[in-house]
């Protein structure tokens, strides 16, 4: 049997492995919150970057239209 101190002595080991075990699950968890901000903060930055591709390629359309209707107009031009 056990005596009276060893019990203490596992008690108070165990009360340490359990402050240290909280005491690192406390740490992961706060790095996943680190983690998880910076993924939300990847995904926005993500999304700006799809909108702002999205409007230049409009804006290239347009350019491209319009850079057509030209040169139609100066072939028209150059033949009358």
């Amino acid at each position: 049997m056990y005596q009276l101190t060893e019990l203490k002595q596992i008690h108070l080991a165990l009360e340490q492995r359990h402050g240290h075990g909280a005491q690192s699950l406390a740490e992961t968890q706060t790095n996943l919150a680190v983690s998880e901000r910076e993924r939300a903060l990847l995904a926005e930055h993500l999304t700006r970057a799809e909108t702002q591709l999205t409007e230049l390629t409009t804006d290239k359309q347009l350019l491209l239209q319009d850079n057509a209707v030209l040169s139609s107009q100066l072939s028209e031009s150059k033949t009358k």
